[in-house]
């Protein structure tokens, strides 16, 4: 759709615009530059997308503190629900159910002790209960929790979690392929440090789309998000920051909404998804300000955007400016996806502070947009725009 491109002042603020349709989502993905050894990183830098509703955000901070996998908590804490959940507040006893809830990987819940082990051959269904499949590894992951989901019934339930792991995958340049950064698990209760304590099920094979299981009545369980890969180990640390969503169901709800990620499996090449969602979509919030963060232990595409060709606007849209570096692994974060929920188009603005992503006056993020799900095997691929220089 658009991008950034290149700074005009040493201050690292800068905007562009791109349009977007009716009923439709907009990806925002910050890339590294190549202007300076990747041994700059991590930075941080900030977001906001208008489509033009918003007041005037108020100035975002110009360093951030980092998500770097060397920073994260050494130590584990006691499973605790997570802050970003739109529906919780302190006074809820258990979660709604019928209800999707979009959320943030992050380290906010402590480290466990490896992961469950992932085994698609066996389905968990409420006539077939899934036995525990073990523990896969012994390296400290991060871990989510969300919960606690009730059965108010006094009898035994079939509870079925639908799920989407949104951006949560990682691309493998060599092979290819993608790979799901989390894995979706079902407790009574969840101890971080023995992860067959009360385990009720998971999903099997991480990018199935549900799973159902037996609750007993008038009994609490909470979901918890398993990283997958360790985070130590490149590229441990993906995980973070990127985004799902998820819904649990008994027989009494309405059809949940189409899914955010890919439908394909982990050893399938990353495809384009249609423009065209449903305003229900997992999205960030527009007018906030999002923090993000470029670092070596992340994701990386293929080369990056040119830093030329000046900055679009919805009146005349910029396009795609070329690929600088082709072939070499570049560092990119996604932020997004953003909704246009109105049966009408609109013009966004996507404001950027480079925050500590500016090396001197060298420019070490640009940001860019795109109409479908990024392909960092083809930064052209349904490019809007970019900040080209900030």
């Amino acid at each position: 759709l658009g991008d950034l491109s290149t700074a005009s002042s040493p201050t690292g603020l800068g905007e562009f615009e791109v349009n977007v349709e009716s009923f439709s989502r907009v990806y925002v993905v910050g890339l590294f530059t190549n202007v300076a050894p990747p041994i700059f990183l991590p930075c941080d830098f900030t977001i906001s997308v208008d489509f033009g509703s918003c007041s005037t955000p108020e100035p975002a901070p110009t360093s951030l503190p980092t998500t770097a996998p060397s920073e994260s908590p050494t130590t584990k804490f006691p499973t605790v629900l997570p802050t970003t959940s739109p529906t919780q507040s302190p006074t809820v006893t258990s979660l709604a159910l019928c209800e999707r809830f979009n959320l943030t990987f992050s380290d906010a819940d402590g480290i466990m002790d490896g992961r469950v082990v992932r085994n698609g051959t066996i389905p968990s269904t409420c006539a077939t209960k899934r036995p525990f499949p073990g523990v896969f590894g012994s390296f400290d992951r991060f871990f989510n929790v969300l919960g606690p989901f009730r059965n108010t019934e006094p009898v035994e339930r079939c509870a079925t979690l639908k799920w989407d792991f949104g951006s949560c995958f990682f691309f493998n340049q060599t092979s290819n392929e993608t790979d799901v950064l989390i894995h979706a698990t079902v407790y009574s209760s969840f101890d971080p440090t023995n992860l067959a304590s009360g385990y009720i099920s998971d999903i099997g094979s991480s990018d199935a789309p549900e799973f159902s299981f037996l609750v007993p009545g008038q009994s609490d369980f909470e979901f918890v998000a398993q990283e997958v890969i360790y985070r130590d180990h490149s590229p441990g640390g993906a995980a973070l920051g990127c985004q799902y969503s998820l819904e649990v169901q008994f027989d009494d709800c309405p059809t949940m909404a189409p899914s955010l990620s890919p439908t394909q499996s982990p050893t399938t090449a990353v495809p384009t998804i249609p423009p065209t969602v449903l305003p229900t979509e997992s999205c960030n919030t527009p007018c906030n300000i999002i923090p993000a963060s470029l670092s070596n232990d992340g994701l990386f595409a293929q080369g990056t955007i040119s830093l030329s060709g000046g900055i679009g606007s919805c009146s005349f849209p910029k396009d795609f400016p070329g690929i600088s570096s082709p072939g070499t692994q570049t560092p990119f974060t996604p932020i997004g996806p953003f909704c246009n929920d109105s049966p009408s188009n609109a013009c966004a603005t996507i404001k950027v502070d480079i925050g500590t992503c500016l090396f001197g006056f060298f420019q070490g993020v640009n940001v860019a947009a795109y109409d479908s799900l990024f392909d960092p095997s083809d930064l052209s691929s349904g490019y809007l725009g970019d900040l080209s220089t900030a």
